[in-house]
């Protein structure tokens, strides 16, 4: 069983991201073949799943970079602080 630190380790990025970086989005891609990727992705409460048609150009150079089909998943500033206010101490 994991020590949770994969997920703390998002977590910190992420608020580099937005907080440090400015962002108001941070996208994940994925090979629509590598199932455990996704599934990891899918289990983060702050992702929202299948943007592909809301993010066209940003799956174009997912995958273009991937040389095959993807997935695009993507964390919003908005969800990300609705998170850790909801459930970081």
């Amino acid at each position: 069983m994991g020590q949770g630190y994969n997920e703390a380790s998002k977590i910190e990025i992420l608020k580099i991201a937005f907080n440090e970086l400015k962002m108001d989005y941070v996208f994940a891609g994925a090979k629509e073949s590598n199932t455990r990727s996704r599934r990891a992705q899918e289990k983060l409460a702050y992702m929202t799943i299948g943007v592909e048609k809301d993010f066209p150009k940003e799956l174009s150079i997912v995958e273009k970079e991937a040389k095959t089909k993807c997935v695009l998943n993507v964390v919003k500033r908005k969800d990300f602080v609705n998170f850790l206010t909801s459930h970081i101490s």
